[in-house]
Order: structure tokens, then C-alpha cells, then sequence
């Protein structure tokens, strides 16, 4: 410990100048990093980079070179009220500007599917012709051209809502687009690429740019029109924000509390700000090394910094009391060999132990779990280091304090509320303690099974925020936000032209159907709202010739002749017309249906399509499509896909690594602690909090109807990864007591 002494508290003033210079010198490269530390909001980010969701990955990019998907685009309505001759003006010249967006010189958008270019069909003698929905002079007669168009099934839904009071448009973003982040490079961009790997020339265009360009464009037009918006890039956008927003708004607080903590326990400016500087400087340097490793802070990341402020003023207010109970030495570098002794190890240990904690997410699945823990435990390490090696150097410098002050500190009305604490902890009010803890297992065994596992997009957002609401009037009025595709392909040219095609497709459209009327075997619960296909144009075309009967609303042609036309109708517009390229490929070997989740209950309190629903209607689909599959002899491969397809599996990857996690943390501080203690019994007995703590959280979030999602799945790894630090603590007091 001597040896220890010397590098805590140099002898030679020379050395202490050196260590404060590169302290001084790394802490200005940290804040450096702090300029450059960037937010990542993709969800998808979050998925595993396992076999199943690679295949996902692969079959999202294979079929979206066919058909154009709506993960990158922005949904919108645009509510009209009464509409008059200037509104329907500025209802065309939003879709204008929409559809010709460029952001410096670079085409944001590749297609706009709106009212001004979607298509239905209008009967002419013993065949139909293709109308547009809305044109120039649309608004002569707006209220006929709504009632016409509010027949077609191709249009409502899709372009004008089920109550006809708005109209909505899909804006594509342009995947080609490449834009360059600074016209004029400054000191500050060369730093960034020099040190921080930063490309400031051209890179492709994000989904968060493009919806921030949409909606630059939608702010022009709000006071003539309510506007909704929706979608994966709206939702990304708006999480970036807050990521951002929670940072500034979370440590600020948390901050003020530790100052407030450390001024209670210490009543001096030195057990309040010399704490607190090792806490910052451990702050800063991680999240520092986190911008200079070109880490990112993730919608898991974002609660590093508090982390690091809750552990960090842990060991330092651990430190800082051990100090205070031997300032009765007036030698400095006594009083600090004394204080490193006492408590080296219980803060060795405690870190140890913490870091074990922590480690448990590297067992995780999800490279963002593991990148947490790893970072968590870097601050762990930054902490200890500054707590010793700074905090000691800092306190040597300093005059011991006085007795009596030492004396007010053991005699404040806060002191002795915190002693007379201490014996609510003492016979005979122990035994209630032990009820409880009975009481809470015996809740957790009932209401576990209540506990859910949920990632909804909706539920990321506060219950009246604008994104939240903007979903549910897009739920409300077009069923559904965000779709997913079945994709019917075969190897032969031109077969869903042909009769055979045509009756297969029918066949996946008729499940479809069932499953949004009656739901998974026949549940009644809908999660299945707006669709689209080709088979629901050729439908919609045999009940205009039969002048709209409902019956024949469920068929499609059995004239050879009309679906031939409407194929060559498609196939001419499908280079022009955004709708048509999501449902047909040039050479008909493949047809797209397009389908929205939608829950029939009220969204806004909270009845929506939930990931659990999106899994189940998933295998039934798969498994049902792999019967057709037989039945048709194996000449069609029938798949779902989709990015909300592929979010729908989080939760499963979110509960393995949740079991895996407490396992792991479980047995690994178990043994640390009974190595160390050299004592099963102590060994047990630091689990016993954890425990608690852990089934604790979990009765609370089931009996609440708190879901576990991206957030609260950290929180039992949190809870033993701080929890065990005070165990420790708590255990190897008592053991020194026992001495």
C-alpha cells in the first residue's frame, strides 16, 4: 500500500505537475470529442446480426429492387375542411413542391403518390377507362369528385380517407440521393475528418434529412391545413430530438441532486465540489472516448451519462466519508494513506463486482446492449481512477478539516434523521422487512405472468405529442400507418396475366381478407387495416361492370379480355405511376400486395397493433402461405416482408438476452463475492437485495401494465449492476464490525 501511496500522492512536486498536465491535456481532447458525438435513432440498428435477421435484411433488399417499400417514405393527410377554390390552390401546390423537393441541387424525392396522380376506373360501355382522382378542375365540382372517387376501393384508403374529409400523400425519399453535409469546409469540419473520421463530402441521404426536408416543406402549409404525418423516418427524426432534448434535460437535474447529495452528507465546499469534479471528468472522459471511438448514442445509449453520474458519486461519496472519519490525523499524507487503506478495498471490490454487472450485457445479442455494458464499464474504471489518483492528489493539497467541524456534520438534524433511519433496520422492526420480501415473491409469482413484452413504436412518444396523435388519426381515417408486402414470385414470364396467376393471387387476397375480418383464426381481434393489389384493382373493375354489386366486389373477372387490358394499362403506366410499381414487376413473374397493421380499437387509449400481434399474424401468414405453396404444386414461393416485420422480432431477442443477462449477472457475482469473502454465506446473502430489486421492478411493471421495451428491459441488469455495489459495501462493513 506504500508504494500505492507514492503514486497517489507523489513525493516529488514534479510528478504531480505532470500528472495534472496530462489530465489537464486529455480532459480539453474529451470536451474536443463532445463537439463530435452523434445520435442514432434507427431502431433497426438495435436488431442482431444473427442468421435470421441477416435473411430478413437480404429479402428487404432483394424484393425492394422490384417494388418500391414505405420504410423510407413519409405518410401524410392533409386535412381540408371546407375546401375552397384557394385551399384546393394550395393543396397542388404542396404536391408540386413535394414532388419536385430538392435540398441544394440534390432531388430529395423519387415519386409522390397523391390525389393528383392515383387512378381508378370509371365504366365505358362493355369495357372501363382509367380516370385520375383529383385534376386542375377538380375543384368545380369537388364534393361529385369525392363521391365518385370514395367508391373505389383503389382510392380510399390510400390517397382520400374512409370519411372523405382528407386527402394523403406517400412521399418517397430518393435512395439514389447523395448529399454533401458543407458547401464550404471549416477548421472545424478538417478537425472532424482528421481525428474523428467524419466524411463531410458526399454520403447518402438518411431517412432523418429527408423527413427534416418534408417537413420544412409541410410548415408552409399548416395554416391552411391540418397535416398529419407519419412513418419510420418521422418516428427516427422525432427520436433524435429527444435523444438530444433528454440529454441536456436528464443530467442537469442529476447533477443538482449529487451537489445537494454530497452538500448534505459533507457541509463543505470541499465534500461538495471535489466529488464532483472526479464525477465530470469521468463523464466527460467517456462519453469523450466515446466520440473519438465513433460510437454513437443510441436510444439504449442515452442513459450512460446518468449511469455514470449514479455509480461515479457512489465511489466518491464512499471516498469522500472515509476521509471524514479519519480527519482527526493532521499529517495530510497520513490522513490520505489511512483513508486509501480503509477504503481501496471495499471500492476495489465494488467496482469489480459493478463491472460484473454490467458484463452481463456483453451476452447480449444486440451489438447496442453490448456497446452499452462495455462503456458502462469504462466509466466504472475512469471513476475508481479519478476517485484515487485525483481525488487523493486534490485532498492532499488541502488543510485537514477541523473537529468541530467534524463534530456539526455528526450532530445535524440530518445526521441524526438518518441515524434514527438506521433503527427502523433493527429487531423487532426487522421482521417486517422479511414480510415484505416474502410479500413482493409471493406478487411477483402472481402477476408475472401479466407482464408484457412490447416494442410499439407508439408507445416511445408522451400521450400527447404530436407524433403519437399524428398516428392515431392516420390509424383512425386510412387504417393504418406503415406497411408490410407479400410478394408472390414464380420463375415464368407473364404468369399472373394468365388465368392460373390471377386464381393464385385471388387465393392470397381472399386470406388477406379473412384475416383483416375475422382475424387470426378467427379471433375477431383486427390487426390487419388498408390493402392493396393488383387482384383488389381486378375486383373493384368486375363490380363497376356489374354496376357495383357488393357480390361481385369479391371477385374478379372472368373476362379474359378485361384483365388483359388491365394489365397493359399497368404495364404502360408502371415507369410513371408510383402506385402501379408497388404491385407488379415489367414482366409479370411477380405481384406485390401491400397490407397495413390496424387495430379496430380506440388508439388513443391505447388499443393499437402491438408487436406481439404483428409476430402472430406473421407465422399464421408464413404458415398458411406454405400450404398454398403445396396446393399450387410448388411452381409459386409466396413471402411476407418488411421492415415492420422485421422490428416485430426485437422483443423475442429483448427477452432472450433479458434471461440470458440475469443468469449470468447472477452467477458471476456469486462467485467473485464468495471468492473474495471467502464465504458462501456472504456470497448469498449480497444476492438477497438483488433480488429483491429485481422482483420488485417486475411486480410493479405488472401490476401498472408497464411493458418491457427497449428502455425497461436495462433495467434489471441496471438494478444488479448498482445494486451489488452497495451489497458489497453494506457486507464488508459488517464483516469488519464483526472484528
Amino acid at each position: 500500500m506504500n508504494k500505492l501511496n507514492n503514486i497517489f500522492i507523489p513525493e516529488k512536486k514534479s510528478h504531480t505537475i505532470i500528472f495534472y498536465t496530462v489530465i489537464v491535456f486529455v480532459s480539453l481532447c474529451m470536451l474536443l470529442g463532445l463537439l463530435y458525438i452523434e445520435t442514432d435513432s434507427n431502431i433497426a440498428g438495435l436488431l442482431p446480426r444473427n442468421k435470421t435477421s441477416l435473411e430478413d435484411a437480404r429479402k428487404i433488399a432483394e424484393y425492394k429492387k422490384e417494388f418500391p417499400s414505405s420504410d423510407n417514405s413519409v405518410f401524410m393527410a392533409v386535412e381540408f375542411g371546407e375546401m375552397t377554390q384557394e385551399k384546393f390552390k394550395r393543396l397542388k401546390e404542396l404536391n408540386d413542391r413535394l414532388q419536385n423537393l430538392e435540398v441544394d441541387g440534390v432531388k430529395y424525392v423519387s415519386t409522390v403518390l397523391s390525389p393528383f396522380n392515383s387512378i381508378y376506373f370509371s365504366k365505358v360501355g362493355n369495357t372501363f377507362t382509367v380516370k385520375t382522382f383529383l385534376t386542375n378542375q377538380s375543384y368545380e365540382n369537388f364534393e361529385k369528385v369525392l363521391e365518385e372517387a370514395g367508391r373505389s376501393e383503389i382510392i380510399t384508403g390510400a390517397v382520400l380517407a374512409y370519411n372523405k374529409k382528407s386527402v394523403a400523400m406517400l412521399v418517397n425519399m430518393n435512395d439514389d440521393a447523395m448529399v454533401k453535409k458543407t458547401d464550404k469546409k471549416t477548421l472545424y469540419h478538417h478537425i472532424g475528418e482528421m481525428f474523428f473520421r467524419k466524411n463531410y463530402d458526399e454520403a447518402p441521404l438518411k431517412r432523418t434529412q429527408f423527413c427534416k426536408a418534408v417537413n420544412d416543406v409541410l410548415d408552409d402549409y399548416r395554416d391552411d391545413f391540418n397535416i398529419y404525418v407519419a412513418g419510420v423516418g418521422i418516428y427516427e427524426e422525432k427520436s433524435e430530438q429527444y435523444i438530444v432534448k433528454d440529454i441536456v434535460t436528464l443530467i442537469a437535474p442529476a447533477i443538482l441532486m449529487i451537489i445537494v447529495a454530497l452538500f448534505l452528507n459533507f457541509r463543505s465546499k470541499r465534500g461538495t465540489l471535489l466529488p464532483l469534479t472526479g464525477i465530470l471528468l469521468s463523464l466527460l472522459w467517456t462519453v469523450g472516448a466515446m466520440s473519438w471511438s465513433g460510437t454513437k448514442l443510441t436510444v439504449v445509449g442515452i442513459v450512460i451519462p446518468l449511469l455514470i453520474l449514479t455509480v461515479g458519486s457512489s465511489y466518491t461519496l464512499h471516498y469522500l466519508n472515509a476521509y471524514y472519519l479519519h480527519a482527526k490525523e493532521k499529517d495530510k499524507r497520513k490522513l490520505i494513506s489511512i483513508t486509501n487503506k480503509s477504503i481501496f478495498p471495499t471500492i476495489a471490490l465494488a467496482a469489480l463486482t459493478t463491472a460484473i454487472g454490467f458484463a452481463s450485457f456483453f451476452t447480449s445479442q444486440m451489438k447496442a446492449m453490448r456497446t452499452f455494458g462495455f462503456w458502462i464499464i469504462m466509466s466504472i474504471i475512469l471513476t475508481v481512477f479519478f476517485t484515487f489518483f485525483l481525488l487523493s492528489k486534490l485532498l492532499y493539497s488541502l488543510v485537514p478539516p477541523e473537529d468541530s467541524n467534524l463534530s456539526n456534520i455528526e450532530n445535524d438534524k440530518f445526521s441524526k434523521i438518518l441515524n434514527s433511519l438506521t433503527k427502523l433496520m433493527m429487531p423487532p422492526y426487522n421482521i417486517i422487512w422479511i414480510i415484505v420480501f416474502v410479500i413482493v415473491m409471493i406478487g411477483f409469482g402472481l402477476t408475472a405472468k401479466n407482464l408484457k413484452i412490447e416494442t410499439n413504436t407508439l408507445g416511445f412518444f408522451k400521450k400527447n405529442d404530436s407524433v403519437k396523435n399524428n398516428m392515431i388519426y392516420l390509424q383512425e381515417n386510412y387504417h393504418g400507418t406503415i406497411a408490410f408486402n407479400v410478394t408472390m414470385k414464380t420463375e415464368i414470364k407473364d404468369f399472373f396475366r394468365t388465368k392460373e396467376g390471377v386464381e393464385a393471387a385471388e387465393k392470397v387476397q381472399n386470406i388477406l381478407d379473412d384475416r383483416e375480418k375475422n382475424g387470426i383464426g378467427g379471433n375477431g381481434k383486427r390487426c390487419l387495416g388498408w390493402s392493396m393489389s393488383t387482384t383488389k384493382m381486378l375486383r373493384e373493375i368486375n363490380a363497376m361492370m356489374h354496376d357495383y354489386d357488393e357480390a361481385e366486389l369479391k371477385k374478379v373477372p372472368d373476362d379474359e379480355n378485361l384483365i388483359n387490358r388491365l394489365y397493359r394499362l399497368l404495364q404502360i403506366s408502371l415507369k410513371r405511376n408510383p402506385s402501379i410499381n408497388s404491385f407488379i414487376n415489367q414482366d409479370l413473374s411477380m405481384v406485390n400486395f401491400q397490407i397495413r397493421t390496424f387495430s379496430s380499437g380506440d388508439a388513443a387509449n391505447g388499443s393499437n397493433v402491438t408487436e406481439r400481434d404483428v409476430i402472430a399474424l406473421t407465422k399464421d401468414l408464413n404458415e398458411t402461405f406454405a400450404d398454398l405453396e403445396k396446393e399450387l404444386g410448388g411452381k409459386v414461393k409466396i413471402e411476407v416482408w418488411g421492415e415492420t416485420i422485421q422490428l416485430s422480432k426485437l422483443s423475442k431477442y429483448l427477452l432472450q438476452d433479458q434471461v440470458s443477462s440475469i443468469i449470468f449477472t447472477f452467477v458471476l457475482i456469486f462467485i467473485s463475492v464468495m471468492v473474495v469473502f471467502k464465504s458462501v454465506y456472504f456470497a448469498a446473502h449480497s444476492l438477497i437485495p438483488l433480488a429483491f430489486g429485481i422482483l420488485m421492478n417486475f411486480t410493479i411493471m405488472s401490476i401498472a401494465g408497464i411493458p418491457l421495451d427497449i428502455a425497461t428491459i436495462l433495467i434489471s441488469s441496471i438494478v444488479m449492476g448498482i445494486g451489488i455495489d452497495d451489497s458489497i459495501h453494506f457486507l464488508l462493513t459488517y464483516k469488519n464490525s464483526l472484528k
